[in-house]
């Protein structure tokens, strides 16, 4: 898909973002066009939400060689890497800002 030659712009975020940037995914059979798997990816992501882990998404692309800086209009047509997914439990004192709130009366 790219030339060993040209340069990589490597791009991680949230994952509608990128999936959204996204024209191709790579998988081991190469590469497929993302709306072949946007279905199956959002399902992948839910299932990581439902168990509290926050997702980010992995991209890259191909740029040609000499340019300087990444604009923002360089972050399109990416090819989709995956998903990682992190555990990430509410801190210790999550539980008595919430009992606080309460007995202010807020809910």
């Amino acid at each position: 898909y790219q030339s060993d030659n040209d340069l990589k712009l490597f791009v991680v975020g949230a994952p509608e973002t990128i999936i959204e940037r996204s024209h191709l995914v790579l998988s081991q059979e190469g590469f497929k066009p993302i709306a072949v798997v946007k279905d199956k990816l959002q399902q992948k992501m839910n299932t990581f939400a439902s168990d509290a882990m926050r997702v980010i998404a992995l991209a890259y692309k191909g740029m040609p060689k000499g340019r300087e800086e990444v604009v923002v209009e360089d972050v399109q047509e990416l090819v989709f890497v995956g998903l990682v997914a992190m555990y990430d439990p509410p801190r210790e004192e999550v539980k008595e800002a919430v009992r606080q709130c309460r007995e202010a009366g807020i809910r």
